[in-house]
């Protein structure tokens, strides 16, 4: 079973799918958490276990267009997106690894 935390986000993964879910945060910007003592998640979407690049895509535009800074220009965007290559070369390892494990 995969348990995979990246930044705000987590994969998960069941017998059939990949499960993306990204943290809430209060608005003081901590991860909220339930009354169990878990994080509150909100599922992204969920993905087919041969497909994990759609993990990696998903969790992509997440980053570049719901990211909590403001990009007013092509170069801010390209940087950001650069930016976001960087994460994903290493979450797509650790997807690798995790996912070659079990």
């Amino acid at each position: 079973m995969l348990s995979l935390k990246f930044l705000d986000y987590r994969v998960t993964n069941d017998q059939n799918q990949f499960v993306l879910s990204k943290v809430r945060k209060t608005e003081s910007g901590q991860i909220s958490i339930n009354k169990d003592g878990n994080e509150n998640l909100n599922v992204m979407g969920y993905y087919d276990l041969t497909k994990p690049k759609l993990v990696l895509r998903a969790i992509e535009n997440d980053l570049i267009f719901n990211g909590q800074e403001e990009l007013t220009s092509l170069k801010e965007v390209r940087a950001r997106c650069i930016e976001v290559v960087s994460l994903l070369e290493e979450i797509n390892e650790r997807l690798i690894d995790n996912v070659g494990s079990h």
